[in-house]
């Protein structure tokens, strides 16, 4: 574990964590790994990160508020998708349900049956001229 403080006059610690899940730091701290059986990216490391941030920390206060606003949006919608994919496999297996059961019907009020819609060819065995 590498633990660190921010000059607090200079940067918000938020700032960072927020940075810390970019994909431009994972870029970086994959480069900066070392270690063949076991890479590892270490305190040394950690100093050759480029973060690149506004100076003046009213800024940087704004940012930290976005990046917190869009991650709760970004979280309300990955519950309303999650919850639209659950209702879908219900559906999904209420009509395998129906279908199974033989319960479904078209529009028309038709019903589905088990017939073939295409005879099989039956198999002919062909001889060459040669066997003939």
């Amino acid at each position: 574990m590498i633990l660190f403080c921010l000059s607090k006059e200079k940067i918000e610690n938020a700032l960072y964590w927020h940075f810390t899940k970019t994909k431009n730091y994972w870029e970086q701290a994959n480069s900066l790994q070392s270690g063949a059986a076991q890479p590892h990216f270490n305190g040394a490391a950690v100093k050759q990160v480029v973060f690149a941030y506004p100076k003046s920390v009213k800024e940087q206060k704004a940012l930290i508020e976005k990046f917190e606003m869009l991650s709760t949006e970004t979280k309300k919608l990955e519950a309303i998708y999650q919850q639209k994919i659950n209702d879908l496999e219900e559906l999904k297996k209420s009509i395998l349900q129906k279908a199974f059961a033989g319960e479904l019907r078209s529009p028309e009020g038709a019903e589905y049956t088990n017939d073939v819609a295409t005879p099989i060819a039956k198999k002919k065995t062909i001889t060459s001229p040669e066997r003939a």
